[in-house]
């Protein structure tokens, strides 16, 4: 029997011959958890041995009432470091459902090793009358020695965590001052050999050539279509993607080195280049670097560059083309860019300008939606929610500092033709949230790599309707229809007004785009004074026209090209232009 029906249906632990009728049932969870796979396969594993102390544990309790829950809340390979566990949040939520009492572990880190969790852990507890007992640590939450002795030992666990982080880093450190490699996967050209790293004589020829082609070729892009067309790939069997390459032309292993921590040490292993090749490749790499930002739009950031996928899972890269000196960008996927079309998920291509609008807004209203009533008092929250508002206000794609904490927060997109998938790490969020609100810095914020599984997951439609002669993602409700592009010029149109009528003048707006009076530090994003005129005439189209953009209900043909050729006042000519 599983489900909240195995929970409502409990059974004694055991008969009850002495005739005395408990005063108040107590149904009693065990929550087992192991943190590696290894061993799960076999019949009788750390799990059960967990639940069995458990099952004996609860019928030693029988005369005050305890009755064991049927339903088996188990997490199997998974770290305790976090609460986003299948079987702790099925827990957590029969708890909120009134259906569990008491919860029994075998040891107080099978339930969570952070005492930023147990906080939270306890909240929940307190909040549903449910405590919960450690059966080989004789005690529980439900006396105040039991709170006081908890924390602390969970302090310690805590602690322990850490010192064995600290003690990971430091052999890291040390492996890498020995010359030896202890970076995992062993770089291309090179195969793993008693843990040393020994030249893979197969692909030694490769990799020279590699970089012969790349000092005669003088592209990156130009050098990955050539060994797609030789029939050069990775080690893995696939063709080599352009961020693949950049960073396999930097490695220093290639000429004896080992580096930890951007610092290089030379290695006990066979250089495999030859210094002087590899010099003349860096010299070249970074004059390319300083020829692509004195580019036009080179400025420009690809928010989502290395977290999205197509819906087959290959990763999408940014592109784009240029058209009467205007620079279109797009996502493309990788079997595209391959020449493997069959391989190809339902959306290969997809302008980056609207995906990542969207992603940008999507990300602010999940913040402003995680910032809770019930964490403060009414005075606290009311202070943290004008904080939080006054500073996703300046939030924008052209904004280096909002750039980057998207993807501290966004681990993963995938698109398909009719969804998006947005995978958030729940721990930037709640860091990031709580610099926001108290004003600190967020300019050295970085968040720890987590785990897909332990993500957040968030869907929202999308539809790529073709519009006049290109294609326009829609996102969001399809029924509806709005627009994220439309939306963010009518309202950067307002602001930039508002601006002018306070004394600024459009070159101002030009320097400085998304100036925050609050803030010192602004965009370094510099507009021309034709888009800039253009957005500011925007403020005077018809409240028809304004109010249709930001319900949703325009036609799909209007674009933000469009709406920057109204720059009529007469409100019957904009509709007709834009019929046009």
């Amino acid at each position: 029997m599983t489900g909240k029906e195995g929970l409502r249906n409990v059974r004694p632990a055991h008969s009850d011959t002495s005739g005395i009728v408990p005063s108040k049932i107590i149904k009693s969870a065990i929550y087992t958890r192991k943190s590696s796979e290894e061993g799960l396969e076999l019949d009788f594993n750390s799990l059960d041995a967990q639940r069995e102390a458990c099952e004996s544990y609860i019928k030693s309790q029988k005369h005050e009432g305890w009755i064991l829950v049927e339903k088996e809340y188990s997490d199997g390979g998974i770290s305790g470091g976090t609460l986003n566990r299948p079987a702790m949040q099925e827990l957590l939520q029969d708890i909120k459902d009134g259906l569990v009492d008491m919860i029994v572990v075998y040891k107080i880190d099978r339930l969570t090793r952070s005492l930023h969790d147990f906080s939270k852990l306890v909240e929940v507890f307190d909040e549903h009358n449910t405590s919960f007992v450690s059966i080989t640590q004789q005690f529980n939450t439900s006396t105040s020695m039991g709170r006081l002795t908890l924390n602390m030992l969970l302090s310690f666990a805590q602690f322990e965590r850490e010192v064995t982080g600290e003690r990971i880093r430091d052999k890291k450190l040390a492996t890498a001052k020995k010359g030896l490699w202890g970076n995992g996967v062993c770089s291309y050209a090179y195969k793993l050999v008693d843990k040393k790293l020994v030249p893979d004589e197969s692909e030694v020829p490769n990799l020279r050539r590699i970089f012969e082609l790349y000092l005669e070729l003088e592209s990156v892009q130009k050098l990955r279509y050539k060994l797609i067309e030789l029939g050069i790939q990775t080690k893995t069997g696939l063709c080599f993607t352009t961020g693949n390459l950049y960073e396999l032309l930097k490695r220093k292993v290639y000429i004896g080195k080992v580096v930890h921590k951007n610092v290089a040490y030379d290695g006990i292993h066979e250089p495999i280049l030859e210094l002087d090749i590899f010099n003349k490749v860096q010299e070249l790499l970074k004059e390319n670097n300083k020829s692509n930002k004195q580019k036009v739009g080179a400025k420009e950031l690809s928010l989502l560059s290395g977290k999205i996928y197509d819906d087959n899972d290959n990763i999408m890269s940014p592109s784009h083309a240029n058209k009467n000196n205007k620079r279109y960008r797009y996502y493309v996927s990788q079997a595209i860019m391959s020449k493997q079309k069959e391989k190809q998920g339902t959306l290969p291509q997809i302008p980056a300008h609207e995906i990542e609008q969207a992603s940008l807004y999507f990300v602010k209203d999940h913040l402003q939606n995680s910032l809770k009533l019930e964490n403060y008092n009414i005075e606290q929250y009311q202070i943290y929610q004008s904080n939080l508002k006054n500073h996703l206000q300046n939030w924008s794609l052209q904004n280096r500092e909002t750039h980057y904490l998207i993807r501290q927060i966004l681990v993963k997109l995938i698109i398909s033709n009719d969804h998006i998938q947005y995978y958030f790490n729940p721990k930037a969020i709640n860091e990031i949230l709580n610099l926001i609100v108290t004003k600190q810095d967020l300019s050295n914020y970085k968040t720890e790599k987590i785990e897909l599984r332990d993500c957040q997951i968030f869907e929202q439609s999308c539809q790529l309707k073709r519009v006049n002669q290109g294609k326009t993602l829609i996102i969001g409700n399809t029924q509806t229809n709005k627009n994220p592009s439309l939306i963010e010029v009518i309202k950067k149109s307002w602001e930039w007004n508002n601006r002018i009528l306070q004394g600024e003048t459009s070159a101002d707006i030009q320097r400085n785009p998304n100036r925050d009076p609050l803030r010192a530090d602004t965009s370094d994003t510099v507009f021309s004074k034709t888009y800039v005129n253009d957005i500011l005439a925007m403020r005077f189209l018809s409240l028809e026209i304004q109010l249709k953009i930001l319900k949703g209900e325009q036609p799909p043909e209007w674009t933000v090209h469009k709406l920057r050729k109204c720059k009529t006042l007469d409100w019957k000519d904009q509709e007709k232009m834009l019929r046009s």
